[in-house]
């Protein structure tokens, strides 16, 4: 099996946030630039903390919140426009030699509705669309992504441990009560349980979504212990 010349696909991330959804989006491109793949991650929250700043409260990301949601959805959909901009305008002449392409959307896209939204923005451009669903429900693991967030990201280095934690785990409870997971079956997604110790995978097509496919149900995406012995 090969890449078919001009392949241009769009993964998409789904998930609440703190599941490694960055992580796997960050692996995915690396993985793919490994193969010698055109591939670059257009992440959501880079474009909101650069339109809105580092650090916004909780509050924001409440979907009852209408000054939140707009400008949450003003971020979203100008990374989705540098995205198909980059499919369409960039590496003319990549493109016209027949490379492929893929792109990484990072994000939530937690309703079927905005994922909806982005199946048709993507093939009215002619961009496959893959979705990568990333899903925690151990709650060890839940706790360790917690943690992690607090310390790695951007949003919290303006507070202290305990408050960043209070605050993340309410803005996930905001994302939470409007998650729909996926269960369509004309999609294309693989679904990552408990950081990949299970595996959903639905109709996946051709070289590179297989090569996607491989590479996911093969990373530990948590830390593991290393014994040397001699």
């Amino acid at each position: 099996m090969s890449i078919n010349p001009g392949s241009r696909i769009a993964c998409v991330l789904v998930g609440l946030p703190g599941t490694s959804k960055t992580l796997v989006a960050q692996k995915v491109c690396r993985y793919l630039q490994w193969l010698g793949i055109n591939s670059k991650v257009f992440s959501v929250g880079n474009y909101r903390r650069k339109l809105f700043g580092s650090y916004q409260p909780h509050q924001f990301f409440d979907p009852a919140n209408p000054d939140g949601e707009k400008s949450r959805t003003e971020a979203a959909n100008e990374a989705l426009a540098d995205m198909i901009a980059w499919f369409n305008t960039d590496h003319l002449q990549d493109q016209e030699t027949g490379a492929a392409f893929v792109g990484v959307y990072d994000a939530t896209n937690t309703t079927r509705a905005r994922r909806n939204f982005l199946l048709q923005e993507f093939k009215r451009n002619n961009i496959q669309v893959m979705f990568i669903e990333s899903v925690c429900e151990d709650e060890g693991i839940r706790l360790a992504n917690i943690v992690e967030m607090q310390r790695s990201s951007p949003d919290y280095t303006e507070l202290d441990s305990e408050a960043a934690v209070q605050d993340f785990r309410a803005r996930i409870g905001h994302f939470k009560g409007h998650y729909e997971t996926i269960t369509e079956k004309d999609l294309s997604y693989i679904k990552l349980v408990d950081a990949g110790s299970q595996t959903i995978v639905s109709q996946i097509q051709g070289y590179l979504q297989s090569r996607v496919v491989y590479y996911l149900m093969n990373l530990r995406i948590t830390p593991r212990k290393i014994y040397f012995s001699r």
